[in-house]
């Protein structure tokens, strides 16, 4: 039982950190768009631009992950393929946090059932997976804004 809620552990804490990188990379897209559009920005707004788009990357940390996910859906950098495996995670996530052990029956009778536990273990471990190689490339797509940013800023 102990290797069901350390992976538990493990998704929760892969989700947030899914969560914390979405509203990194929209800060980035906020302040990348403004000198796509536009080839000269005076320093006083470029400073209110980086303003803007940190108060959104702040305020998008008191969000739940499926508003967060809305938001990456609507700056337009990732295909639909991409941003259905972003709401599989989050119902994975929210499977696990809202309902799973009421869902699955969880009880000492179960506790010493192998298969029942080695059954469990294998979704929560494709979930986890899941959970990472999505984070994985959200990372990704931050370096690359990371590397614009530098260049320009």
């Amino acid at each position: 039982m102990s290797r069901i809620y350390e992976l538990i552990g493990k998704i929760v804490e892969s989700a947030q950190y899914l969560e914390h990188n979405m509203s990194l990379m929209i800060y980035y897209n906020e302040i990348l768009k403004e000198f796509k559009e536009r080839k000269e920005i005076p320093l006083n707004e470029y400073d209110k631009i980086k303003e803007r788009a940190l108060k959104l990357q702040e305020d998008l940390g008191h969000e739940t992950m499926g508003h967060i996910i809305k938001k990456v859906e609507e700056v337009k950098m990732f295909t639909s393929e991409d941003i259905r495996c972003l709401i599989n995670v989050l119902k994975g996530r929210n499977d696990i946090v809202h309902r799973y052990f009421r869902k699955n029956d969880f009880n000492e009778n179960n506790w010493n059932d192998k298969k029942f536990i080695k059954r469990h273990e294998n979704k929560l471990i494709s979930i986890y997976e899941e959970t990472l190689r999505v984070n994985n490339a959200i990372c990704k797509v931050i370096e690359m804004q990371k590397e614009e940013y530098d260049s320009i800023s």
